[in-house]
């Protein structure tokens, strides 16, 4: 048998050394199930177009391949001269699709394709395939996969595996630690960064007159919008899930197989998800949050000032520096911090 891995190797040979391991990935495990291959072996099908449904006359209930079955539907069209085939869509798996195909006539200038939704069925005895109906039990393709695989992205090809494996290299993101975490960590998650007073330590920086209050002060000087911080103190609990929402964001842009990446969908949502809920814009590293001696405001309110440094050290100047003049690290626009 002659196994064929495509989709899984790079498409030049300078690749990264984690794309070769994902390559690896990927093919180990595949080679630990069972492959079938789509192939031209007959299998029952019902073709569907415009609500009316063909299961005998007319039509092959036994199509062999997706051009085959999308010719039958072609040669029920009004002029069907005018129409090619040009390709195939799948729709829920392998059970069923869409036929695509371009009008050659003066009605479609462009030669723009169109895709026919829900045109072909393999209505089988599997259990993804539909209502069953008639003897269609003569065949039976594979209508869902083993446990660990998934459909190839764009539905398995003439040739290729149908099914491949699903795992996702990165590892899920951590759960925060409630309700075994401290009270103002877990204030911190459901306020979304917003400390409770009643539950959080004191946090000197929004206390210090020329901290977080003259901050506040000029930009209503300047008639700058300011509903406050977004985020304030932060344990070392909060921190570090905010931390851990970040390097999973990045971890999942490094997954460039399409195959590996569809794999990573529902953990990859999650993770997004997370990061939008938070307003995770930069890298939460450093301690002047934990320490209370740092605060973050909304973009919004940031990019309305011109020149915020010149206005930080405008008389009378407060005690705070910008994230947005970090030098050693990736500038941070949302972040004031004492020195």
């Amino acid at each position: 048998m002659v196994i064929h891995f495509w989709g899984l190797w790079p498409s030049r040979i300078g690749f990264s050394f984690s794309s070769l391991v994902a390559v690896l990935l990927g093919l180990s495990l595949l080679l630990q199930f069972p492959t079938v291959f789509a192939d031209n072996t007959p299998y029952p099908a019902r073709l569907v177009f415009q609500g009316v449904t063909w299961t005998g006359t007319g039509g092959p209930l036994n199509a062999r391949n997706e051009p085959e079955a999308c010719a039958w539907v072609i040669s029920v069209l009004s002029f069907p001269s005018f129409y090619q085939y040009v390709g195939f869509t799948y729709e829920a798996g392998y059970s069923r699709g869409g036929c695509i195909i371009m009008d050659l006539s003066s009605n479609n200038p462009n030669r723009n394709p169109t895709t026919l939704p829900n045109a072909w069925h393999r209505y089988t005895d599997c259990s993804k395939g539909g209502d069953v109906g008639g003897s269609f039990s003569d065949a039976r393709p594979m209508c869902s996969c083993p446990a660990g695989q998934m459909y190839p992205p764009g539905g398995p090809v003439w040739g290729g595996p149908v099914c491949v494996p699903d795992t996702c290299p990165v590892d899920p993101l951590p759960d925060f630690p409630t309700p075994t975490t401290d009270a103002c960590s877990a204030s911190l998650e459901a306020r979304l960064g917003l400390a409770d007073p009643a539950v959080c330590p004191r946090i000197p920086v929004m206390e210090d007159k020329n901290g977080e209050p003259c901050l506040k002060k000029k930009l209503g000087d300047l008639g700058v919008p300011y509903a406050g911080p977004t985020s304030t103190i932060r344990t070392p609990a909060y921190q570090a899930h905010l931390k851990d929402v970040w390097d999973k964001w990045w971890e999942h842009g490094f997954v460039s197989d399409p195959t590996l990446y569809q794999a990573c969908t529902a953990r990859r949502t999650i993770v997004e998800n997370e990061k939008n809920k938070h307003g995770i814009s930069y890298d939460p590293i450093g301690t002047s949050h934990n320490e209370g001696k740092a605060f973050d405001i909304s973009r919004a309110t940031v990019d309305r000032v011109p020149d915020v440094s010149g206005m930080l050290r405008q008389a009378p100047a407060c005690n705070l520096r910008w994230g947005g003049d970090y030098r050693d690290s990736p500038p941070d626009a949302v972040h004031f911090y004492t020195p």
